[in-house]
């Protein structure tokens, strides 16, 4: 039982063991994808002069390079130590590239490593990381002896769109696939005659080109013939002679400068297979405008009228005249200071060379806009001079210089100088105002009120200065202070003052302004004055009726001199009083006993 029991263990192992290489092998190797490429492989022309329509891919190119890791390590990253070791290759070598000359064209590869037990490669179809250019391939002729196709002939009067073009049929020279005759066929060449406007009334010579997507373009100079004419059909013995521009002068174009014109304007090289001459058709005259694109058209003629050319006799070539902004030379009178009063103006809108004693060579016809951009005070702050009033003091300012663009009949706006020019360190004082209108009013004192004792004086008076000073009022008559500290007032109302007295004569009335050291304006005329008059009444002495003279009450005469002064000084004054006070009760008394009263009803 035993032996049994040992030899079941030992199978049950056996099997364990046998089955641990498969799964081990199955899970060691690593599938690769393009996520694994730190470096794409280049695609190299097999040919120097390139990749051409109808070329296959392997043709073509050939691939270099690249490289592909896998993260070992497990850090996150693919390191160069961590590469794979294999190879890329071209997954299509035998596709040819779409009609699609001067396009890049992607190549579908895939990477091949060299242990592919461990590693799964991987491919990339079309990928957009490795592409070549594909070039327009000139086309060849099928039958190289039938190069210029046949032209049916017209009745005189007909449009060239009626002859139908056969014949010289073309194909692509790579022979990488089986040739084939290219689809696209003859045309007249509508850049020469339009072939639906050009009336034929004579047999003669006109071009016509095969045009195919793809391709470089053929032309061709077919004979069109008129039905019965045969006089002017080309023979042998009177070949005919072809021309043809085989590259285009180019324009020598100076430095512009303003009125330049296409005059101004030559040709340069140029050939063509016949005797002849470029010349620019454009006119003369045409103003030349700088820095952007003007369009010159060129023209070839050939020398012998009879000849036919092949191909563009015009061109129309594009040149930009360049023009750099030009420098000014700018000079500063060292020992200019520019001087202005506080509220005057704002500092930042200042314009003219004058204004900061600076010259420049710029002509008369150009205007240049000069004005602080930046303006500092003494200790170096830099403060606000576009939007805010400087306050005085001493200040130091870059002057900018703007010269705007010139207006050129023809060519627009030019920027000829450069600009802004900056002028650093050029020192401004800004000086308190003076102000010749009043800090306020004192009114004429014309509302007087006279009485018996006292006599009183409405002086009317206002300060309502809003220019920003920071002083005070006041009010003085005969140079005494009768109202102190007024303040300016947000109101134009005036204020009132009651002057009152009890002597008559002449007063003086003054309103002074106190400036304070805050003020940014000095007023030419800081006091006031009205003058005015008032007489103060005595009062009178009342006349108590029942006395002796008129039926009244009469005081006794005071013991008094001649010359108005009192015998016995203050003494006999007081006595005189009291006499004359019992005198005046008495004769009360006396009144009233002595009235009857039908007297008293007539009183009453």
């Amino acid at each position: 039982m035993k032996t049994k029991k040992l030899l079941s263990l030992l199978l049950a192992v056996m099997m364990i063991l046998s089955s641990v290489p498969m799964f081990a092998s199955a899970a060691d190797q690593i599938a690769l994808t393009t996520a694994n490429i730190t470096e794409y492989p280049v695609a190299n022309f097999i040919n120097e002069d390139g990749a051409f329509i109808g070329m296959t891919v392997g043709e073509s190119i050939t691939l270099s390079g690249g490289k592909v890791c896998y993260d070992s390590n497990g850090d996150g990253t693919l390191a160069d130590d961590e590469a794979v070791p294999g190879h890329f290759e071209i997954v299509d070598p035998d596709t040819v590239p779409n009609l699609s000359g001067g396009s890049n064209n992607r190549v579908s590869i895939k990477f091949v490593p060299d242990d592919e037990t461990t590693y799964a490669g991987f491919e990339a179809l079309r990928n957009r990381n490795v592409q070549y250019l594909v070039q327009k391939t000139t086309p060849v002729f099928v039958d190289e002896n039938d190069t210029i196709p046949v032209a049916t002939k017209l009745k005189a009067g007909d449009t060239l769109s009626l002859s139908t073009l056969s014949g010289a049929k073309v194909t692509n020279p790579y022979n990488a696939n089986e040739p084939k005759i290219l689809g696209a066929s003859w045309t007249w060449n509508p850049k020469v005659n339009s072939p639906t406007k050009t009336i034929v009334t004579e047999s003669g010579y006109y071009e016509a080109y095969f045009l195919c997507s793809g391709y470089v373009t053929l032309t061709a100079s077919v004979w069109v013939g008129i039905e019965g004419d045969t006089s002017d059909e080309p023979s042998e013995e009177d070949p005919i002679v072809y021309g043809e521009v085989t590259s285009w002068p180019t324009i020598g174009c100076p430095e512009w400068e303003p009125g330049m014109t296409v005059a101004d304007l030559t040709l340069t090289g140029g050939e063509a297979t016949v005797e002849g001459t470029f010349a620019i058709t454009t006119a003369a005259t045409t103003i030349l405008k700088p820095n952007t694109a003007n369009s010159i058209k060129i023209v070839f003629t050939p020398a012998n009228s009879d000849v036919v050319m092949m191909g563009e006799t015009t061109k129309t070539i594009q040149i930009t005249p360049t023009f750099t902004a030009k420098d000014i030379t700018v000079t500063v009178d060292p020992d200019f200071v520019c001087t202005y009063e506080y509220g005057t103006r704002h500092l930042g809108s200042l314009s003219g060379a004058s204004a900061f004693g600076i010259k420049t060579d710029l002509p008369s016809n150009i205007r240049a806009n000069v004005f602080a951009s930046v303006v500092v005070d003494k200790d170096g702050n830099t403060v606000d001079n576009y939007n805010k009033y400087l306050t005085p003091g001493e200040y130091t300012a870059r002057i900018a210089i703007s010269i705007p663009k010139t207006e050129i009949d023809g060519v627009g706006d030019v920027q000829l100088y450069n600009s802004p020019v900056f002028i650093e360190n050029i020192p401004i004082v800004i000086t308190k105002q003076k102000s010749t209108g009043e800090f306020a009013s004192l009114r004429k004192v014309t509302d007087i009120t006279e009485g018996e004792g006292q006599s009183t004086a409405n002086i009317q008076y206002k300060f309502s200065d809003k220019s920003g000073v920071d002083g005070y009022c006041v009010l003085k008559v005969n140079g005494e202070t009768v109202v102190d500290n007024i303040a300016s007032a947000e109101t134009s109302e005036y204020s009132s003052y009651l002057f009152t007295t009890n002597t008559s004569g002449k007063f003086t009335a003054t309103l002074e302004y106190i400036p304070a050291e805050t003020d940014y304006i000095e007023f030419e005329t800081t006091v006031l004055t009205q003058e005015f008059e008032l007489e103060v009444l005595e009062p009178e002495i009342p006349i108590i009726p029942g006395g002796d003279n008129d039926g009244g009450i009469t005081l006794p005469d005071l013991d008094l001199d001649t010359d108005g002064s009192h015998k016995f000084g203050f003494v006999n004054i007081i006595k005189n009083l009291v006499e004359a006070l019992k005198a005046f009760i008495q004769q009360i008394g006396d009144f009233f006993s002595n009235l009857s009263l039908d007297s008293l009803g007539e009183v009453i």
